[in-house]
């Protein structure tokens, strides 16, 4: 008999453990910092942090930008869509505090800074490809959308500023499109389990994507901690815990949290590149956070205050766009044989 019960407690016990799976991307995508956390002393060239950190100055609130320049950096350096960022591997983006990667110096440009995070003061709006800050008219510093004097980037935004970017872009990048889903009408009208249905297809498929929250106040790490990293493997780092805190007025360095009201949606904005399942259901997140304050891989509950969680914008070759870039190609190789 209690053979049979130490039996019974072990195959459910197994039961739970394989009950419980942490998923992530294949690879290991970008971890960057928001620009102002690099400071002036790093590099010369560098934003460094703002004068006035809670005003919508140009480095401030610079949440979704970063967490796009990301989600590109993964789709160039690890899925082969070249073009799409700086065009230089981020093998050092592990260097503790968030330094690491390309920085300024970059074999491309001097002034592409973190796959199209930044771009050089000096130079926004004179170049024909600017930073992603630019085309999200993020701070209202960028590309006219038609909105006042805010600090953040506007969730309605962030698809059409990619989709200019891309097209400035040209070449692989102008086969892109990027589309946000969410609770707001004007994204789809989802609800809570069908963004986090679509998130996990997508981190099954090698997509990361950008994650928008009306608010985001975390507290922790709680556990079990970052793991060492041996073959550059999201897995690798495994994720740290982080628990929902009270609700807040507003985030860090100028952030707005004012919520989802007709066509607004400023907040914070994060990578997703994993989950967590319980018996079939997505049960939390796991993201990188773009602020030295967290560690690589946040993960956060879909209970609680988890319906601050508005939406997310993911970016996918258009077929038509793939067909014609190779269609082109083939041109180009007939062109150079007969030469």
């Amino acid at each position: 008999m209690k053979r049979s019960l130490a039996l019974a407690a072990i195959v459910a016990l197994a039961a739970m453990t394989f009950a419980q799976q942490t998923n992530y991307i294949r690879g290991m995508a970008p971890n960057w910092d928001q620009p102002y956390d690099y400071p002036d002393g790093y590099d010369a060239s560098g934003p460094g942090p703002d004068p006035n950190p809670n005003a919508p100055t140009p480095w401030d609130a610079w949440c979704t930008p970063t967490a796009a320049s990301m989600m590109l950096g993964y789709l160039e350096d690890y899925r082969g869509y070249n073009g799409l960022a700086d065009m230089s591997a981020d093998a050092n983006q592990a260097i503790a505090n968030g330094y690491g990667g390309p920085l300024w110096a970059n074999i491309q440009n001097w002034r592409i800074w973190h796959d199209f995070n930044a771009d050089g003061s000096a130079l926004r709006g004179a170049r024909n490809v600017n930073d992603l800050g630019w085309y999200m008219d993020t701070n209202n510093l960028g590309m006219n959308w038609g909105n006042g004097v805010h600090a953040g980037t506007f969730y309605k935004d962030v698809a059409p500023g990619l989709n200019a970017y891309f097209v400035a872009m040209g070449g692989v990048a102008a086969t892109m499109n990027a589309t946000t889903f969410g609770v707001n009408p004007i994204f789809g009208g989802f609800g809570l389990n069908q963004l986090l249905a679509m998130i996990q297809n997508r981190i099954d498929h090698d997509r990361t994507v950008i994650a928008h929250f009306s608010m985001w106040n975390i507290v922790g790490p709680a556990g079990p901690g970052q793991g060492a990293v041996t073959n550059n493997k999201e897995s690798d780092f495994g994720y740290s815990d982080y628990l929902w805190g009270q609700t807040a007025n507003g985030g860090l360095h100028g952030e707005d949290w004012n919520g989802q009201s007709g066509e607004e949606g400023l907040g914070h904005s994060v990578t997703v590149v994993g989950y967590t399942v319980l018996n079939g259901a997505v049960t939390h997140l796991v993201v990188h956070d773009n602020t030295p304050l967290t560690v690589r891989n946040v993960r956060v509950p879909v209970g609680g205050n988890f319906q601050q969680l508005v939406g997310f914008t993911d970016a996918v070759p258009e077929p038509s766009g793939l067909a014609a870039l190779a269609a082109g190609l083939a041109v180009l190789c007939r062109k150079r044989r007969r030469a």
